[in-house]
Formats: structure tokens, sequence, C-alpha cells
């Protein structure tokens, strides 16, 4: 019984390490940035406060209309489709591209493209 507990105990650290446990370990993370991302998506909506007037004061293009009858959610799926570009192919670690968002989110509400009433 020792050496069959030492066996199975031998084997499961060997999988732990091993390659198996790498791609295990690989696709949980992959798993969980999905998951963060339909997260993400679903409770916050990113919407653009954008509209452009003509010469009597009276707006002719509202962009985030314009946007909705498009593709509704499309400024959403593109930050989630950068962050994921970031991350999986820049290799930018998850604080440093919430950092960037911050930043982007920041300047995009000062100068009046991002809507800053957000919907959760």
């Amino acid at each position: 019984m020792y050496f069959k507990g030492y066996n199975l105990g031998a084997k499961a650290v060997e999988f732990l390490i091993g390659a198996q446990g790498e791609a295990i370990r690989e696709s949980v993370s992959i798993l969980g940035g999905i998951v963060i991302g339909a997260v993400s998506a679903t409770w916050v909506s990113v919407t653009t406060s954008l509209t452009l007037y003509n010469d009597a004061g009276k707006p002719y293009l509202e962009l985030q209309n314009k946007l909705n009858e498009v593709f509704p959610g499309l400024l959403t799926a593109v930050f989630i489709v950068i962050c994921w570009f970031l991350m999986a192919k820049k290799q930018m670690s998850p604080i440093k591209v919430m950092l960037l968002l911050v930043v982007v989110a920041f300047v995009g509400v000062f100068v009046g493209f991002f809507d800053p009433r957000l919907t959760y």
C-alpha cells in the first residue's frame, strides 16, 4: 500500500509539473480571460456622446445612434478586442491594459467623445 500511494503521488506531481499540467493551466487562464471579457461586455456599455451639428445648431449626426443601427454594442466589442490583442499578441500585462483603459476613458470623456453616463 505504501508503494502504491508513493507511485500515485509521484504520478500526480509529474502531471502537475509536466506538459499536461502546463496545458491545463494555460487553458484555465484562457477560459478566465474569456469569462472576464464576457462579463465586461455584458456589464459595461461603452457609448459615445459625439454629436455633429449643422449651421442652424441642430444635430445632423448622432454617432451613437448610427453605431447602434449598424451593430449595437460596437464600441464595447472594439475595446474588448483591443484588450485581447494587447494581452495576447503584445504580451501586455492585464494591469497595464487596465491602466491604459483608464487613461483612454479619462481623455475620451474630457474631449467629449465618450458618454460619462455609463450604464450597468
